[in-house]
């Protein structure tokens, strides 16, 4: 989903402005400057800055007498909420805005629209978890792990927008389960896992028809096998060289972050985040299966 705030912020500001501001000037600047250092954060794709500055502002002016401004900050907030998949707490900020927004209509259609849709994402969700019972731990090849889980360093080479969507497959895994956390670290050198985004030439070289590749260096340690790097290359190019959308980049970083943890071979189930073909790109987080052979690779090994 790639929703941009560009034409809602001229709106939303020039609404600021026209409104019957009872706030001294410099507040009203000052709120402004806020609301345009958070949009910019959106807009660049840097949506986990884009989360904390939106969620301090929430808390910043919800204390304020005037709360003309508040409805135009927790939509941004939900906005940004149901870029990084958070449905509930997206929700709760529609849901806000749609019943205290008096003056403009269009924010408050545009919110109970991205409520409808947030319960058809949920429901398929529910659906789907139905379904999504146990694990494939049984019929994986092989089985390594991290020896710290806990405190993996991440390094994302480049800072562009395509980055900031490798970035979220790693806060997507971070956020289903309680086995993995990452740090994000300046240098290859400090990292435990090495992740870019690159052309399918620079793929190919290494892997022959797919749009993702990871590797690993080992160590032992007590006496076992564990991971020393993971190298992880995601394609913005299909095997045709054809560009692909961020959604589908989304897909794969998914899945080749998975391999990068220790799922190291396949899923034969089409549900899964692991399972090999991602063709139709429509899996954009990891499912009870997915999480549940992870946490017994880490319980097991």
């Amino acid at each position: 989903m790639n929703l941009n705030l560009a034409k809602t912020t001229v709106f939303l500001t020039m609404f600021l402005l026209l409104s019957n501001i009872t706030l001294a000037q410099t507040r009203q600047e000052e709120l402004i400057l806020d609301l345009n250092k958070c949009d910019n954060y959106y807009n660049s794709q840097d949506r986990l800055k884009a989360k904390n500055c939106y969620g301090t502002m929430v808390s910043k002016y919800s204390t304020t007498k005037d709360t003309y401004a508040i409805p135009t900050i927790r939509f941004n907030y939900g906005l940004t909420l149901l870029n990084l998949n958070e449905y509930t707490k997206a929700k709760s900020e529609f849901i806000y805005v749609a019943t205290h927004e008096k003056n403009n209509q269009r924010i408050v259609q545009s919110s109970k629209d991205y409520i409808a849709k947030i319960d058809n994402i949920l429901a398929e969700i529910k659906k789907a978890n139905s379904k999504d019972k146990g694990d494939y731990y049984s019929s994986l090849d092989a089985v390594t792990r991290w020896s710290n889980p806990t405190n993996l360093a991440v390094y994302i080479k480049g800072s562009g927008s395509k980055e900031q969507i490798l970035k979220k497959a790693f806060y997507i895994w971070d956020e289903k389960t309680s086995t993995i956390r990452f740090r994000y670290v300046r240098t290859a050198q400090e990292a435990d896992i090495i992740a870019m985004i690159a052309p399918i030439s620079q793929i190919n070289k290494e892997s022959k028809q797919t749009v993702g590749v990871t590797k690993f260096s080992y160590k032992m340690y007590l006496n076992k096998k564990y991971f020393k790097t993971a190298y992880i290359k995601v394609s913005y190019q299909d095997i045709n060289s054809t560009n692909l959308s961020n959604a589908e980049i989304l897909a794969i970083a998914l899945h080749e972050v998975g391999h990068s943890l220790g799922i190291i071979s396949h899923s034969d189930n089409k549900n899964d985040i692991m399972y090999p073909d991602t063709s139709s790109y429509r899996i954009f987080s990891p499912s009870n299966r997915d999480i549940n052979t992870l946490e017994k690779i880490y319980k097991l090994y």
